[in-house]
């Protein structure tokens, strides 16, 4: 079995790397197979949480912020794919690097769209230098990953449309998982009063005002709470000082009790980009799920809104004209006593880590099969 890189600019500490990063690559080296996990640390020392046996972790210093440690970055991670047999290269950051360094074999895990969201963000400009040149190493990481992983149907059509029609045969679509140990159901979600949850990053990638008059919505049905419970103040915390009944600061590894505490959770995803929504698939809503919580989401979100729909596990927004029918629609499923299971089994179908981990394996297993039939062919 060939040894996996598997290559993430995010910490192992906080916010994706805790949630993402490492009970994948714990299920991954579960599995059998050896890991040599790379990371980029804003601090030295270790990573705090436990790793499986078989995971090898090279922690490398993130640097500073802005378009020169970006490049800095970019550059270490290019050589540390350089030549390796099989990378999983975790993230746009890592994709691109991978067209530069060229391993022999190689995984894209794409997540999203990383320059529309960078866009969104207000970190990048459309047409600049930095944007044409991260389109031209996107497109090469199109043309030669062995294998594209997406997180909704959605981001298939996009890839088609920017590489062509041969690469949907090798895109696989696995949503964002989470470790359902970590996020599990205790008891009903509790109707009176509401507690609407607010947590996580909250950056421009999410329509707070829209959010915000949603519990506003709520609160003229039933008697509500807004909860916000993020890692570290962002560019919103004005609104939801002045918003929210509790603003909390808490590690994402308290994330679970939070999210366990609260009747629903809000993940609405900002409407002035649609290709930044349309290749996500937010953490936030495959935690509230599994912990038996329904979500409010957004039209634009992707799969994660017909998911939700057909699960009858939350509500769906789409401006501010549907905020009434909507808060109406949750009202009702929060009385519903069969909600939390319904909530749970989407979860458990949708968004378990032990399946998206051995779909993963048997991803590389196809790549190293596919070399065994190329060698057997030349002999």
């Amino acid at each position: 079995m060939t040894p996996l890189t598997y290559l993430a600019v995010d910490s192992v500490r906080t916010g994706p790397g805790v949630t993402q990063v490492l009970p994948y690559v714990n299920e991954i080296a579960r599995l059998g197979r050896h890991v040599e996990l790379h990371t980029f640390e804003p601090e030295p020392g270790e990573p705090g949480l436990p790793l499986a046996d078989g995971i090898d972790w090279h922690a490398h210093p993130f640097g500073s912020l802005g378009s020169r440690g970006g490049a800095a970055r970019m550059m270490k991670m290019a050589q540390l794919t350089r030549g390796r047999p099989l990378l999983h290269a975790r993230g746009n950051t890592a994709g691109t690097a991978a067209a530069i360094g060229r391993p022999v074999r190689w995984v894209w895990d794409m997540r999203a769209f990383w320059r529309a969201q960078r866009i969104a963000l207000g970190s990048m400009r459309h047409g600049s230098a930095e944007h044409r040149i991260l389109g031209r190493l996107e497109h090469t990481a199109g043309r030669t990953a062995d294998h594209i992983i997406v997180l909704n149907h959605a981001s298939r059509a996009v890839l088609e449309e920017r590489h062509g029609s041969e690469v949907v045969g090798r895109t696989s679509t696995i949503p964002t998982c989470v470790d359902l140990s970590r996020f599990t159901m205790d008891g009903s979600p509790g109707t009176s009063p509401v507690q609407a949850l607010l947590q996580g990053s909250i950056n421009r990638l999410y329509d707070v005002p829209l959010m915000l008059a949603f519990v506003d919505e709520l609160r003229a049905l039933r008697p509500t709470e807004l909860r916000v419970v993020r890692p570290d103040p962002g560019v919103w915390e004005d609104q939801l000082q002045a918003a929210a009944d509790v603003v909390e600061r808490r590690a994402p590894a308290e994330m679970p009790e939070a999210v366990r505490h609260s009747s629903l959770g809000l993940c609405v995803l900002a409407p002035g980009n649609p290709l930044s929504s349309a290749g996500v698939y937010p953490t936030k809503a495959a935690e509230f799920l599994a912990s038996g919580r329904p979500v409010v989401v957004d039209a634009n979100a992707g799969d994660v809104a017909v998911d939700v729909l057909a699960a009858r596990a939350g509500v769906v927004v789409d401006g501010p004209d549907s905020l009434g029918l909507a808060a109406q629609r949750l009202i009702e499923l929060l009385d519903d006593p069969q909600l939390p299971a319904r909530c749970r089994d989407l979860a458990e179908r949708r968004f378990d880590v032990r399946a998206a981990a051995k779909a993963l394996h048997e991803i590389y297993t196809g790549i190293e099969e596919s070399d065994v039939e190329s060698l057997s062919s030349m002999a």
